[in-house]
């Protein structure tokens, strides 16, 4: 497996948001012991429990990634692409964490921690990253991280990102019907519009009654690594919590899902 253009700047932010995360949880469960108040909040637990598996599970590439990053700092570099021989059950594990990090980062969210929930550029690299593992287990080719600095490589198609709109809700609108909510989006689904989803989501979710999510997406011109993997995350958390989600797609993401093999996911 090989993951293309990895930035090096993101990459140390994204692992230092893990680390914060992780010495907080062993904070909050210690107050917790000593108030005794363990029974009453078992998410803590549940994540910190979740982070230790997933990270011994996942060590090997920790270390083979560090390895590759450390090389390319001490030459000057600002990307690097990453290769590394993946265990044969990458892809479920790549599935385990990125549904750990949702629940980690609503758990941010909720105001319960120090630790600020994730910007929206750390969240689209652990997700590209993870959806890149699934989808090179697959048999997919590699697409490389899309960022939004000009000093990064861009897609596959040579788009820079230069003229990305500044407000991420440009384009979004969510309607609802009985037990149906409907969230339809017109433009670019990337590193700038998509982490948008996962706030319509959320507030979708908050009626308990919710049966059935359909994402319209009739109107994207141009769908890449980081949207496909929001959509992914969306996908697998609400199946989780029995929620149908299905997809109308546009050329462009018809394309797309055909080409990471997902198709069957979102019909």
């Amino acid at each position: 497996m090989i993951l293309r253009g990895v930035p090096l700047e993101l990459h140390g932010q994204v692992a230092a948001h893990v680390d914060a995360l992780q010495r907080e949880f062993e904070m909050v469960l210690r107050d917790q012991a000593d108030a005794g108040r363990a029974a009453t909040d078992p998410v803590p637990t549940d994540l910190r429990g979740r982070f230790q598996q997933l990270r011994h599970e996942f060590g090997y590439l920790g270390e083979q990634t560090h390895a590759v990053l450390t090389d390319a700092r001490e030459r000057g570099g600002a990307v690097a692409d990453i290769a590394f021989d993946a265990s044969p059950d990458v892809a479920e594990v790549s599935r385990g964490l990125l549904s750990l990090l949702v629940d980690a980062d609503e758990y941010c969210r909720a105001g319960d921690l120090m630790t600020l929930a994730a910007p929206p550029e750390v969240l689209a690299f652990h997700e590209w990253f993870l959806t890149e593992l699934i989808s090179q287990s697959e048999g997919n080719p590699p697409r490389p991280w899309r960022g939004s600095s000009p000093d990064l490589p861009g897609d596959a198609d040579g788009d820079d990102n230069d003229d990305v709109d500044d407000d991420p809700t440009a384009g979004w609108e969510m309607a609802s019907e009985g037990s149906t909510v409907r969230i339809s989006f017109t433009g670019d689904l990337d590193l700038e519009s998509a982490p948008h989803l996962r706030t319509l989501v959320s507030d979708a979710t908050q009626d308990p009654g919710l049966a059935v999510l359909e994402l319209d997406l009739s109107g994207v011109t141009f769908l890449d690594s980081v949207g496909l993997s929001v959509l992914l995350t969306v996908r697998m958390r609400l199946v989780n919590d029995v929620v149908s989600v299905t997809v109308v797609p546009s050329p462009a993401v018809e394309r797309v899902f055909e080409l990471a093999g997902v198709s069957d996911l979102f019909a």
